[in-house]
């Protein structure tokens, strides 16, 4: 086989040649590693699976930056799911039985979906309530307690959509949480503020 340069690398070959496409070779395997090792700049996340009792812990279980979680290949993380803090930015409610929103942290922004559940969490009301409680019955106007979450900051709770377009790397909702700090963390804070040794005035 002759490699030459015609303006562009080429290979010419005669009837007799045989070509092998990614062969097995293990010196060859053993750099491509190294190179991807060295090379990688979206190395895979240490994903911890298993869910916390306590909401607090829960809260920070698998904490990434959007902008990295952007970066990655989705099907790496099937079942995983992540918390990041962020506000939303946009909310479209003219779907019917879920909600599409904009989220935005410091580094990325991301498109996210709100089924039942985390969208009860998010505003924390439902359809009904909002209908027939408060008489929002404009599908394309977005009711008034939606209006006011935008460019809060919420600790939510997602994983990877398995319905996204090619290419696409969109969120599904799974819970939401307040960015405060729960009363028993609160309480244990001032206590141990207060049993803290103080100097004593000379």
């Amino acid at each position: 086989m002759l490699v030459s340069l015609i303006g562009n690398l080429q290979l010419i070959a005669t009837p007799a040649s045989y070509i092998y496409i990614n062969p097995t070779i293990p010196e060859a395997a053993a750099m491509a590693a190294e190179f991807v090792e060295r090379h990688n700049q979206n190395p895979v996340l240490k994903i911890q699976y298993q869910k916390s009792k306590d909401v607090e812990v829960e809260k920070k279980r698998n904490r990434f930056p959007l902008v990295d979680l952007l970066s990655q290949n989705p099907n790496r993380y099937a079942g995983a799911q992540f918390t990041c803090k962020a506000s939303l930015v946009s909310i479209d409610a003219s779907k019917g039985f879920f909600i599409t929103a904009h989220i935005a942290d410091e580094t990325a922004q991301a498109k996210i979906v709100f089924f039942d559940a985390a969208a009860r969490m998010l505003f924390q009301t439902d359809c009904n309530t909002l209908i027939d409680h408060h008489g929002y019955t404009d599908p394309y106007t977005l009711p008034a307690p939606l209006t006011i979450l935008i460019g809060q900051p919420k600790i939510i709770q997602f994983r990877f959509a398995r319905f996204c377009r090619p290419g696409a790397k969109d969120f599904v909702a799974d819970a939401v949480f307040e960015d405060i700090v729960s009363p028993e963390k609160e309480s244990h804070t001032e206590t141990d503020i207060i049993n803290q040794p103080t100097a004593s005035a000379s």
